[in-house]
């Protein structure tokens, strides 16, 4: 088992124990945190159970600086004891007791830290082993720590020339594996809910370190919350902690001042060239750092720090020298630059910081550099610091980067941090006259793509597609790549009213033009997969994701800097295939693989966003293979990814995060219709009446739900009065369909049909004739006036309103409870009560100032009722 057996190079705690039993010492190494104790731990188990019985040393940096401190206190209680008196701690002393302890001619002697022993006990040590008295049984770090610098020399006599002159065998720790590190999480906690990124994320930041692993793991269960309907919740978000980094700096103790800020600044880096390393600091201090495990070399060649120990080196490094470090390796970097070296996001991003103060670009800089590349390198820093969810860092970079350079790739990247701000009509505003920077087809193709973007973070309606072809129509007429473009608005637009096999049709047709551009007809070719899979043909749709991912693989290079690069697109066809893998019942053994794949990936690129998608998408993937026609609902979470996917690829982390959320208020409704409780009816409502800034689409499915739901006649007639003004011919055509959207490649896609029903099957407005009587069923409290009924639902919907605080003081003042005693209760002032009260009232539709209304009754239960029970009993 893992958790009981540390990993080591070529051995395992038995074959140390067999070592140990021939006579033969054996030199445990290992970074801090590697598990050394426990390894040491379990050998002596095992010498135990064999019959033997070792002498046990526990080292202390509290007890190095006396003479046989380590074995004279109290951490070695029984040996200490053992040796107590008058007479001094000798060799011949130690020797005996372990020999009797033992019960045999040449004892084993274990010592765990022998790097903390004193002097007198290591050079004790060293002369019986050397002597062949006792087996020695040692773990210890690599190097001693500082805080035993007077006894440097006898750490390196006993922990090393042992094992130089082959009196004893080397045991070298190795870094936890991805597999180890996931079983440890589940050991540490039980009752956690660790989807893959989140367990690969932890891996990826202990660095392989079981302290540290156990110290994180612990962290973010502190600050878990309950997950949702069962969702596993990815824990990476979290920061870390002011204990964790006492743990790293703990580790990182013996540091010298340039090898903290080398490690701080590799890890800002992602990783850097060995060469490169050496010119910061010397070759001793890097080998050193690799050697101690604060270090890996990648296949690629390069120097990468595990984030904990970079996150750590930085915190306890210094400023100024780091400061310096960062100029030199910027200077590199742009002379690299200028030979024709490719710079790194990260690389610019670490470069962009360099030049730019909380405000300001630094006036120095374009004295040195040529303006178009400060430009150029801000651009990327500016996308590189959206994926890492930097939003005012992005916008600080995106705006400089426009100032310098006015461009279409400058406008467009300063529109996409507006709205990765949460600022979609700033961003909108910002491409108002955007046509005059059109220089190539390549660039109206840009633009269309960003402008469709733009128009999904809200609902699209036929007025809103046709807006969108008619802008783009006078860009480059006739050009194949504007042809294209175009077709593909079209195509969305098909899709997003589920004519499915129209959308197959022209989607392969479109993806297979040669002349069209290669993004677009990647995008195609994943819309259309799906379009075939909501037809029930996943061996057709996963021919499509073939062709998506051979036109991706054929002009990788041209596409490599954009932001629509060949890795972004690999990742959005990854998760169409997947998708289409788990919902039509397909294999899912290649996907699994690959889901792995792209999660490290992300872990190294420090993509958050996409990283929360994957272990969503993992965690799908895990699931028991079935036939998705069978599961009503299960397109909706896939088509949420899949649109939360494009954008987190954009690096608009906040809508990506909002993405995920689309939709619930239809997928709930959809959920108590299917089990038929009466609060359908109330949700409905509730829905309707706060849908003044949904299209007229979804508020014709509404109105259909309270028809199914038994809404009097006359209320619905008022209704699709207040309608018939704002619905054009293509809304009317498909009032019956909700068009909760998701995105593939920039491509809205309906959630609707799937949401209510399976590949396959009828959509929503044939949803009635399987809802159970009970969901049409008129809650008993509704009055069976027409007039009565509609106010009852007003309150009804208002009580839906009301928030939680809200709630409980309208239940306390309704069990008769003074608006003293509810405030006493709470722990709140009365002003305060008397707010929540005024506010219950008018969201119920009641006069502010009237008595106590019969409000509770109106108030979905919920698992607060209990807790009210708790305090009206406490305050009576």
């Amino acid at each position: 088992m893992p958790v009981d057996a540390p990993a080591t190079v070529g051995r395992n705690a038995r074959g140390i124990a067999d070592i140990v039993q021939s006579g033969r010492s054996v030199v445990i190494f290992g970074p801090p945190g590697y598990g050394k104790s426990q390894l040491l731990g379990s050998v002596t188990t095992i010498l135990r159970t064999d019959g033997g019985d070792p002498v046990e040393i526990a080292a202390t940096a509290l007890s190095h600086t006396v003479p046989f401190g380590s074995i004279s206190n109290g951490s070695n209680l029984r040996l200490a004891l053992a040796l107590g008196g008058t007479e001094p701690v000798t060799a011949t002393r130690l020797l005996k007791y372990a020999r009797d302890h033992g019960q045999c001619e040449r004892p084993v002697i274990s010592v765990d830290d022998a790097h903390l022993l004193d002097a007198q006990t290591m050079d004790c040590l060293y002369l019986l082993a050397a002597g062949g008295e006792v087996v020695l049984l040692v773990a210890s770090d690599l190097l001693a720590t500082g805080l035993t610098t007077e006894t440097d020399s006898i750490t390196v006599r006993l922990v090393d020339e042992l094992w130089v002159k082959g009196c004893a065998d080397r045991v070298d720790m190795e870094a936890l594996t991805p597999a180890e590190s996931s079983a440890l999480v589940t050991h540490f906690a039980p009752t956690g809910q660790f989807e893959r990124g989140a367990r690969a994320l932890l891996h990826a930041r202990s660095g392989g370190s079981r302290m540290l692993l156990r110290e994180l793991t612990a962290e973010v269960m502190r600050q878990q919350q309950p997950p949702d309907d069962q969702e596993l919740v990815s824990f990476s978000r979290f920061p870390p902690s002011r204990r964790i980094l006492d743990v790293v700096s703990h580790q990182l103790r013996g540091l010298t001042p340039h090898q903290f800020a080398v490690l701080a600044l590799i890890g800002r880096l992602d990783g850097i060239s060995y060469s490169h390393a050496t010119l910061l600091c010397r070759p001793v201090a890097l080998r050193d750092l690799l050697r101690r495990g604060f270090l890996h070399r990648l296949p690629a060649g390069l120097l990468h720090a595990p984030t904990m120990f970079s996150d750590g080196a930085l915190a306890d490094c210094e400023p100024d020298l780091l400061r310096n470090m960062t100029a030199q390796i910027v200077d590199l970097l742009l002379l690299d630059r200028t030979h024709g070296g490719v710079t790194t996001p990260a690389e610019s991003l670490v470069i962009a910081d360099s030049w730019t103060t909380s405000v300001a670009l630094r006036p120095e800089v374009l004295d040195a550099v040529p303006a178009e590349t400060v430009a150029d390198i801000l651009l990327v820093a500016a996308r590189r610091s959206r994926t890492r969810g930097l939003t005012d860092q992005s916008l600080l970079l995106a705006g400089l980067a426009r100032q310098l350079e006015p461009a279409l790739s400058s406008m467009i990247e300063y529109s996409r941090a507006l709205a990765g701000d949460g600022r979609p009509a700033a961003a909108r505003a910002e491409l108002v006259d955007a046509e005059q920077y059109l220089r190539t087809p390549a660039d109206g193709a840009l633009l269309l793509r960003w402008l469709r973007e733009l128009a999904t973070f809200g609902v699209m309606t036929g007025a809103d597609f046709a807006k969108l072809r008619a802008r783009a129509a006078g860009w480059f007429v006739g050009d194949p790549i504007m042809v294209g473009e175009l077709a593909f608005i079209g195509l969305t637009e098909t899709v997003q009213n589920r004519q499915w096999a129209i959308a197959a049709a022209r989607g392969e047709r479109l993806a297979r033009t040669a002349d069209y551009d290669t993004v677009t007809r990647i995008h195609a070719a994943c819309l259309t997969g799906l379009s075939l899979a909501h037809q029930g043909r996943p061996a057709d749709a996963l021919r499509l994701v073939d062709l998506a991912t051979s036109l991706n693989e054929r002009d990788r290079v041209p596409r490599a800097s954009d932001v629509y690069s060949a890795e972004g697109l690999a990742l959005e066809i990854f998760h169409t295939g997947a998708a289409i893998r788990c919902l039509t019942g397909s294999d899912r053994t290649v996907a699994l693989g690959e889901v792995n794949e792209w999660i490290a990936s992300a872990i190294q690129m420090g993509d958050l966003g996409s990283l929360a998608l994957l272990g969503f998408v993992g965690g799908e993937l895990d699931r028991p293979a079935g036939n998705g026609s069978a599961q009503p609902n299960r397109w909706q979470p896939w088509l949420q990814c899949l649109r939360a996917s494009s954008l987190a690829r954009l690096g608009l982390m906040a809508a990506a995060s909002a993405a995920r959320r689309s939709s619930a208020d239809r997928f709930d409704l959809g959920f108590l219709l299917s089990s038929g409780t009466d609060s359908a009816q109330l949700l409905a409502v509730y829905l309707y009446e706060t849908a003044g800034n949904r299209s007229p689409v979804i508020r014709s499915w509404l109105i259909e739900i309270l028809v199914q739901l038994g809404q009097p006649a006359g209320h619905v007639t008022r209704l699709l009065a207040e309608r018939d003004g704002e619905t054009d011919a293509r809304d009317a055509s498909i009032s019956s369909a909700p068009v909760a959207t998701a995105h593939v490649g920039g491509t809205p896609v309906t959630g609707a049909a799937v949401s209510d029903a399976p590949v396959g099957t009828t959509s929503v407005s044939h949803v009635g004739s399987s809802i159970p009587n009970g969901a049409a069923t008129q809650p008993a409290s509704v009055p069976t006036d027409s007039g009565e009924r509609a106010e009852s639902f007003v309150a009804f919907a208002g009580a839906y309103l009301l928030t939680g605080r809200e709630k409980e003081i309208t239940i306390l003042a309704e069990r008769g409870l003074t608006n003293r005693q509810i405030a006493t209760a709470l722990y709140v002032s009365v002003r305060t009560v008397e707010s929540h009260l005024y506010q219950a009232r008018v969201k119920t539709g009641q006069s502010p100032r009237a008595g106590r209304a019969p409000l509770a009754v109106l108030i979905p239960e919920d698992s607060s009722t209990d807790l009210n029970d708790e305090i009206t009993d406490s305050v009576a």
